[in-house]
């Protein structure tokens, strides 16, 4: 269990500013989308799944953040302690994401999402936790080397 003092390596911390811009865009999208809902309540009660999208993509998009938050911090004092939180923050923030990219998979396969902003908002779901998957995995070999 030894683990590199110094600087967190350069692929690391590209994918921490990566996840860091995804998280913030699909934040950003599915606040848009409540706002949207919100002015329009006839949209909400035709559709209660796209509601469950853009929660699940707002909560996993905000806890997100916060992992990247929590990693920036790792990268910057490079301990035990703050890899600890790091992972364990990063596979929260993981397994919500990887729960919105589900919703976002099922619909686009079931082809119900007409407006562009939900396609867009599914589209950085899934890129979202595709690069939230690719940081942990990387900050746990960073742990195991």
């Amino acid at each position: 269990m030894a683990m590199k003092r110094g600087r967190s390596s350069s692929p690391l911390l590209a994918l921490l500013v990566l996840a860091l811009l995804a998280d913030l865009t699909l934040l950003g999208l599915a606040s848009f989308e409540v706002n949207h809902q919100l002015n329009d309540l006839s949209a909400l009660a035709d559709n209660n799944a796209i509601f469950d999208l853009v929660r699940f993509s707002l909560t996993a998009a905000a806890v997100g953040v916060a992992s990247a938050m929590i990693g920036l911090l790792h990268a910057r004092h490079h301990k035990h302690e703050t890899m600890v939180g790091a992972v364990c923050v990063g596979v929260i923030a993981l397994v919500l994401l990887l729960l919105a990219t589900g919703f976002s998979a099922k619909h686009i396969i079931l082809g119900s999402v007409k407006q562009d902003r939900l396609k867009t908002l599914e589209a950085f779901a899934i890129v979202a936790g595709g690069t939230q998957l690719f940081y942990v995995l990387f900050l746990v070999l960073e742990y195991e080397s």
